[in-house]
C-alpha cells in the first residue's frame, strides 16, 4: 500500500480532522482514508455524468419512443 504524507495541514483543519475522526468513532488516519475514498468514488460519478450527457448531446433531436410502448408490444405478441 501506499503512504501519503501531507505537510504544511493548518491547525485548525487538523483540530477539526480529529474531531470529524473522534464523533464517527475513528482515528484521524481512518477519517482521512474514508474522506479519500469517497472524494474519488465523487470523481468517478462526475466522469459517468460527462459520459452520459455527452451521449445525450448525440441523441439530441431524434426521435425516441417510449419505453413502456415498446414493452407493451413485446408482450403483446
Amino acid at each position: 500500500m501506499a503512504d501519503l504524507l501531507i505537510r504544511d495541514l493548518k491547525p485548525a483543519t487538523h483540530e477539526l480532522l480529529r474531531r470529524r475522526a473522534e464523533a464517527s468513532g475513528r482515528s484521524i488516519q481512518a477519517e482521512v482514508h474514508s474522506i479519500l475514498d469517497s472524494a474519488t468514488r465523487a470523481s468517478d460519478v462526475d466522469a459517468a455524468r460527462q459520459l452520459a450527457d455527452q451521449i445525450a448531446a448525440r441523441l439530441s433531436g431524434r426521435p425516441h419512443p417510449d419505453s413502456a410502448d415498446l414493452v407493451r408490444e413485446v408482450r403483446d405478441r
